[in-house]
């Protein structure tokens, strides 16, 4: 097999810059504006409020900007993806609540008494 062409090796390039970018948080801040500027995750399709009227050229318009984030996703790891496409508060465990822990150490204390 005949080693890859000079094609290849530029989109492997890019997928490499693309991804130290996105591991240094600064990265991850601009390709996540430019995620919410791309209006990848928003409807597409326009419509005149009064009328009901589809406003096909502001839906191509918007479609187009999508556009954009789907050809730099193609440069992303999944994981990276996930990273910058859903917000930290969705991806993170939920933090334990004051009560929770005061339930868990009563609960606790409960069943050593219960073992004595």
């Amino acid at each position: 097999m005949a080693g890859k062409s000079a094609e290849d090796r530029k989109v492997e390039a890019k997928k490499r810059a693309y991804e130290f970018i996105a591991g240094l948080p600064e990265g991850r801040l601009v390709l996540r504006d430019v995620f919410e500027l791309t209006g990848y995750d928003a409807e597409t399709m326009r419509q005149n409020h009064q009328t009901g009227e589809i406003n096909p050229i502001a839906s191509l318009i918007n479609q187009g900007k999508r556009k954009v984030w789907m050809l730099i996703q193609e440069r992303l790891t999944r994981q990276t993806r996930i990273l910058i496409e859903i917000p930290e508060e969705e991806t993170e465990p939920p933090k334990k609540r004051k009560a929770d822990k005061e339930e868990s150490v009563i609960a606790e204390l409960t069943e050593d008494n219960q073992e004595e």
